[in-house]
């Protein structure tokens, strides 16, 4: 049947799969031989190395040749994948011999997220951020790394015979091995290389590398501060600024270290790579990841300025703590990243109240409101005060892509959707809260509004089911929405009454979310029918989004594409 469908068919059909599962992709290779051959291209775009001892790197690069060889697919290879966990070489691990390695399971090719098998440069690099960041291994010593550089030669054989490789990421324990290095920069130049791990005064040709794309760096955060201990920051400055003439994506991630004692005091300057000439140069970034520290603070940003072009950078996320030690003047002043298209801002986890304190939230608005125009953002934790309708008025005309999440219970008003409905008219990818009511008519309006954006294509609804609302005691200057609960033994939070609750769904419940957050019966009934979703729920739902669009027919309204519905903080009521 599949076989008999024409090609423009089966195109539409890989895409949907690997937008939606992009694993399937193998179940479909395995239908027949015509859709395996049809499917070669995508099937061998990426190949993952994930490999804890070198018999079984030997054997992953035999294998991969044997399949390349069989169906002519050196040239569909694009990205490569390399995830090194290999300690210190063991003494059976030298004493393998061809006939044991033989005998062990039949071979099978390593697992792929859907991520790694068609994901973007950011996504995969997160996935190794996270390895990272719960990292309590330390890498191989230096004269390791170069014992077993022998050992990584099949592999570089393998990299030399990929004629079409755009991409190498690198994710280990230890350096990028010499010979693979050299293999990228005498074979493949135009490859580009993103690694995961951090860089020394010893690692010079990797850190000059032209083939360098992409860095994570790790910062160790000990009781709040960041112990310098070394040079690490002046190195990475100094790669930044020219020394990795192509690194363009950098990415800071904090990791969890013990305490340790304060620095002694003053350091010697850095005196630099003791290989590098005197340059001065400076870096141009396209995308950047400063996160868990003040970055934006105005001595650390002027010196930034100077080691890269702000004018080239089109990609960046922070989060909340970038806004500390701000002043909203000083970011008002001027615009400091006049080509950014790309903007991403995480307010931090779900207990940090301190995310919304008045200074934090005014520096979030006058940075937000004196970039260009944006094409995607994504907002997580937002609230009211946060000032939405001046960010949609500022970059709506612009915005493709649209993120907009809470975790207090905070939703968009009707208003706002009105106004994102008029002004971002280039809309293509929204995620978005709308709270639930039972199915009342506010609600079944906001999804009409929804419906009015005339190039929406790809919609993520989350329904927000939370009980925030239901307390409105709280600090005097809070403002309007607020409803936070103080963790004090001295408050006793009541829920208020609903003018809709009857007798029985007036009194409290014995059962109660917390030792101070109680509630009535009817919101018990409430909760139950806000956090539940079925396939009618969700239909009723898309129907109320295609009843706008459809008026809008031949006025440039698309169809959508892909939409998800999921229940969003029902937890609360666990």
């Amino acid at each position: 049947m599949l076989e008999q469908l024409p090609q423009e068919v089966l195109i539409l059909i890989c895409e949907y799969l690997e937008r939606e599962n992009a694993t399937s992709i193998l179940d479909l290779a395995c239908v027949s031989k015509h859709l395996y051959s049809y499917l070669v291209p995508r099937l061998l775009r990426t190949l993952k190395f994930s490999i804890n001892e070198f018999s079984k790197l030997a054997e992953d690069v035999q294998q991969y040749c044997r399949i390349l060889q069989r169906v002519d697919g050196y040239k569909h290879v694009h990205r490569l994948i390399i995830k090194n966990d290999i300690k210190m070489p063991t003494i059976n691990d030298r004493a393998l011999v061809p006939e044991q390695s033989q005998k062990r399971r039949p071979w099978h090719r390593p697992r792929m997220s859907a991520v790694e098998f068609s994901g973007h440069f950011d996504d995969i690099l997160e996935n190794c951020m996270r390895d990272l960041y719960h990292l309590e291994t330390d890498a191989l010593p230096l004269e390791a790394v170069y014992d077993m550089n022998n050992s990584w030669k099949p592999l570089a054989e393998l990299i030399k015979q990929i004629s079409s490789l755009e991409c190498l990421f690198y994710d280990g324990l230890s350096q990028l091995p010499p010979c693979l290095l050299e293999c990228l920069h005498q074979y493949q130049p135009q490859c580009r290389l993103l690694t995961a791990h951090g860089t020394d005064d010893y690692e010079f040709s990797l850190a000059s590398s032209p083939c360098l794309y992409g860095l994570t760096v790790q910062r160790v955060r000990q009781r709040g501060l960041f112990r310098r201990r070394g040079y690490e920051d002046e190195a990475l400055e100094c790669m930044v600024a020219g020394l990795a003439t192509n690194l363009k994506r950098l990415h800071i991630v904090r990791t969890r270290g013990a305490a340790g004692p304060n620095d002694p005091g003053p350091r010697r300057p850095w005196a630099g790579f003791s290989q590098q000439t005197a340059t001065d140069s400076r870096g141009a970034l396209e995308c950047f990841w400063p996160l868990y520290w003040p970055w934006l603070e105005k001595d650390t940003l002027e010196k930034w300025e100077k080691i890269t072009s702000f004018s080239a950078l089109k990609g960046l996320k922070m989060d909340g703590n970038c806004f500390e030690m701000t002043s909203p003047q000083h970011l008002l002043a001027r615009c400091f990243f006049p080509s950014l298209t790309r903007l991403e801002i995480d307010l931090g986890p779900f207990n940090n109240n301190t995310r919304y304190q008045p200074f934090r939230v005014a520096a979030i608005n006058a940075f937000m409101l004196n970039l260009p125009s944006l094409s995607d953002l994504k907002l997580t934790g937002w609230h009211p005060r946060i000032l939405i309708d001046s960010i949609i008025a500022n970059h709506g005309s612009r915005l493709r892509y649209l993120s907009l999440l809470s975790q207090r219970g905070h939703t968009l008003s009707l208003e706002d959707l009105h106004l994102m409905a008029e002004t971002c008219l280039s809309l293509e990818r929204l995620t978005i809260e709308v709270k639930r009511s039972r199915g009342s008519y506010d609600e079944f309006r906001r999804y009409q509004v929804l419906g009015l954006l005339p190039r929406l294509q790809y919609l993520d609804l989350k329904l927000d089911a939370s009980a925030y609302s239901l307390w409105n005691q709280g600090r005097p200057n809070d403002g309007d929405g607020e409803a936070e609960i103080r963790n004090s033994r001295d408050l006793r939070a009541e829920a208020r009454s609903d003018l809709t609750f009857n007798e029985f769904d007036d009194q409290y419940s014995p059962i109660h979310i917390s030792p101070y957050h109680y509630v009535r019966n009817g919101h018990i009934r409430d909760a139950l029918i806000n956090g539940a979703l079925d396939r009618n729920l969700a239909y009723d739902i898309y129907q109320a989004i295609c009843s706008t669009r459809q008026s809008g027919e031949g006025n440039g309204f698309l169809p959508l594409v892909s939409m998800s519905v999921l229940p969003s903080q029902a937890y609360y009521w666990k």
